[in-house]
């Protein structure tokens, strides 16, 4: 577990979460049917911080369109890898494995094929649910900063994936 929030994080000690949360964080309710704590409220929250700081980022990215409403491009949500990013979980799920999420998820397998395991949807709401713990532990801030700086922007990150689908 920590080993792949070291990987996401870059070791940012400004994003050091404890080992109780990470723990959470890691864990999804299908894991010990749901006795230790698991990560869907925290998924919840991160989901929405998630959707809304990268809407920010990409409609506040500089630009020179045209069509630009006060120099804020609001077009660019409408582009494939916009919805990509904010309408699937593929994604999300592809920069979790990149950043070696899946050896450290805990949860119940219930199938040998990844579709019909729900690989994908548990780990985009890990992703989603590590933000949403950085948000309660540490603040709106530092969820942004996930986001954007370590997640979004990365050569290897979302914006880049998204757009290479």
């Amino acid at each position: 577990m920590l080993a792949a929030w070291t990987k996401i994080t870059g070791g940012d000690a400004a994003l050091a979460l404890p080992s109780e949360l990470l723990q959470q964080v890691f864990t999804h309710k299908s894991y010990k049917h749901g006795f230790l704590p698991y990560n869907e409220r925290l998924s919840t929250l991160g989901r929405k911080l998630f959707y809304l700081h990268t809407a920010l980022y990409t409609v506040n990215y500089p630009n020179a369109n045209p069509t630009a409403i006060a120099g804020k491009n609001v077009d660019v949500l409408n582009t494939t890898a916009a919805v990509n990013l904010l309408r699937r979980n593929e994604v999300v799920a592809r920069f979790a494995r990149a950043n070696g999420f899946l050896p450290a998820v805990r949860w119940r397998k219930v199938a040998e094929d990844a579709a019909r395991s729900g690989e994908t949807t548990v780990l985009a709401h890990t992703i989603f649910a590590a933000v949403g713990a950085v948000a309660l532990h540490l603040g709106g801030p530092a969820a942004e900063k996930l986001c954007v700086e370590h997640m979004l922007t990365r050569p290897d990150g979302l914006i880049a994936q998204a757009a290479s689908r």
